[in-house]
């Protein structure tokens, strides 16, 4: 039933986006641009980073494609994940699209489909994500929803809610433009998140944006999207953790007996 529901919405948000007048305000993707993150932390107690990207190309002017890439490791496990992201945009008002992505942390997978949009206002903005789950983690249903306020144009401050497959998980973030001449795409970024069964991560990194110079808060809504990259790692470290407890423990064969 939840899968059904996700391609249903899939399908509502195609028609909406083919139905988006030629007339917005500006284009999707003002530019072709890309972003690296460079992140470390403590994740669920273990400690790990994560090198990811993206990259946004303009689809004409009603429409942008975005592609998500990381690779890493947490707690001595191998790490990697990819998304994309085909949307309609006006960068004045709203997003609307559509997501999919993948990741895989030491052969335990998932896989999420879905939509996302956003509503822009002047110092604030809502982004929302819903669809399925798949993979070797417990299916169901995801959809969050994050709240978004620039107390400057370079300084971002957010908190997310987020139920998956039955699970809920919480977040809060900032992001920070230096805004230098030199480097006029270098930020730095935190995130903190909490959720069931005592779950919890805190990571921090670097970021870099390249394009055209421009504030934070016009980056977020004429280039990229936020990244796929690590959605849905509580689900990824409690499955595999699930996985290696009901391995049957290595036992010690008697001595032979001369």
């Amino acid at each position: 039933m939840g899968k059904n529901r996700a391609m249903v919405l899939v399908g509502i948000l195609l028609i909406l986006a083919m139905s988006v007048p030629a007339y917005a305000d500006g284009p999707a993707v003002s530019a072709p641009n890309a972003k690296l993150d460079i992140l470390g932390g403590s994740f669920d107690g273990d400690w790990g980073y994560i090198a990811a990207g993206s990259g946004s190309l303009p689809i004409g002017k009603r429409f942008g494609f975005q592609l998500d890439a990381g690779i890493g490791s947490i707690g001595g496990d191998r790490y990697y994940g990819f998304g994309g992201h085909l949307f309609a945009r006006d960068p004045q008002k709203w997003l609307v699209g559509i997501i999919s992505s993948y990741q895989e942390l030491e052969n335990v997978s998932i896989a999420r489909t879905g939509v996302e949009g956003e509503l822009y206002f002047d110092l604030f903005s809502l982004r929302g994500c819903a669809g399925y789950q798949y993979g070797d983690v417990k299916k169901g249903g995801f959809y969050n929803l994050r709240g978004r306020w620039y107390p400057t144009d370079n300084i971002l401050l957010y908190i997310e809610g987020e139920m998956a497959a039955g699970t809920a998980l919480g977040k809060m973030g900032a992001e920070y433009q230096f805004g230098l001449k030199a480097l006029p795409g270098l930020a730095i970024f935190a995130e903190g998140a909490v959720g069931e069964k005592s779950y919890d991560r805190y990571y921090a990194g670097l970021r870099y944006y390249f394009g055209s110079n421009k504030s934070l808060k016009l980056r977020h809504r004429q280039d990229d999207p936020d990244t796929l990259i690590p959605d849905g790692m509580n689900a990824l470290q409690g499955k595999l953790r699930e996985n290696r407890k009901a391995q049957p423990a290595a036992t010690t064969p008697p001595p032979e007996v001369p």
